[in-house]
């Protein structure tokens, strides 16, 4: 019996936060094997055992009660191919209109669940600091954020989207022009075809989540770009897409001025670099596919299962 935990797990000094934590190790260390996104999210868990319980703990096991809980990581893939060369006629008309709305703007993509743990105000108000601090973006570069609805009954995520809404406002206010918004807000879903397509004409794919087990949108935006003409990947050194995807432009989703200094950086790459990075991004996400993710953790749970 196998668990994958798809969020980080926390380091023990706020773990042992949660009043139930002895419970919970409990409850996980009935499985035979625990699958983590990072080696980090595992280490995480085998601290957060070493300082509750009176358990054996190696570098990639527990033994409790008799029992032995294999603990590993497994980083979670994508399908790239779905991200490729994908067909919607329909859609790639809606983006023509998109793109000859946005001129001859630059585009910064934001594609994500509207859950507060994927800072999107913070990127809001990194990129509203970036056209206060350089003002000749102004008129050349617009923000469209996807915000795929999530949980819209429960009170905090309803708090978040109208900050959300609140802080686009504000933008569009103190910059916009007749002939320029800064920033556009899609409150909807998009099929893996549709995210291709989009990712494709966004010149830089902005994702800077507070904290993430791993975030597929990163290599969603890396499968889906045009390899002689890629674009920029922003990611916050917080999720765990970060420890494989080093070639990506790396920010700080709580330090506003450095995620404004990054999106410039991101914005003036030449071709030359940007196809340097891609290609090693692009290698890792093909080499570590949803597949592979599949056949290692059920290849390790028969090695844990009892015989």
């Amino acid at each position: 019996m196998a668990h994958f935990l798809h969020v980080p797990f926390p380091p023990q000094e706020i773990f042992s936060m949660f009043p139930q934590a002895e419970e919970v190790l409990d409850a996980l260390l009935e499985f035979d094997l625990l699958g983590f996104h990072t080696p980090q999210h595992a280490k995480n868990f085998l601290e957060g055992v070493g300082a509750h319980h009176p358990a054996r703990v190696s570098d990639d096991a527990v033994m409790y009660r008799g029992h032995k809980t294999s603990v590993g990581a497994f980083p979670i893939g994508i399908i790239a191919e779905d991200y490729q060369g994908t067909q919607d006629p329909e859609f790639a008309e809606e983006l023509e209109g998109l793109v000859r709305s946005l001129g001859d703007c630059k585009l910064i993509l934001g594609v994500d669940r509207l859950d507060y743990t994927n800072g999107i105000p913070g990127r809001l108000l990194a990129f509203g600091h970036l056209l206060k601090a350089i003002p000749e973006w102004r008129g050349k570069v617009s923000l469209v954020q996807v915000s795929v609805p999530s949980r819209a009954d429960v009170p905090h995520y309803a708090e978040q989207r109208a900050r959300v809404e609140e802080i686009f406002g504000r933008i569009n206010g103190q910059f916009g022009e007749a002939n320029w918004v800064p920033v556009r807000y899609l409150y909807r879903g998009y099929s893996a075809a549709q995210l291709g397509l989009l990712y494709r004409i966004a010149h830089v794919g902005y994702v800077t989540p507070l904290r993430d087990g791993m975030n597929l949108v990163a290599k969603e935006y890396v499968a889906a770009q045009d390899q002689e003409n890629p674009w920029v990947l922003v990611l916050s050194k917080f999720a765990g897409a970060a420890v494989k995807l080093k070639d990506a432009l790396l920010t700080n989703p709580f330090d506003t001025e450095g995620m404004a200094e990054v999106i410039d950086r991101a914005l003036r790459m030449q071709l030359a670099e940007r196809i340097q990075r891609h290609r090693k991004l692009l290698a890792t996400v093909e080499q570590r596919t949803a597949q592979v993710w599949a056949s290692d953790f059920l290849a390790a749970l028969s090695s844990a299962s009892p015989t």
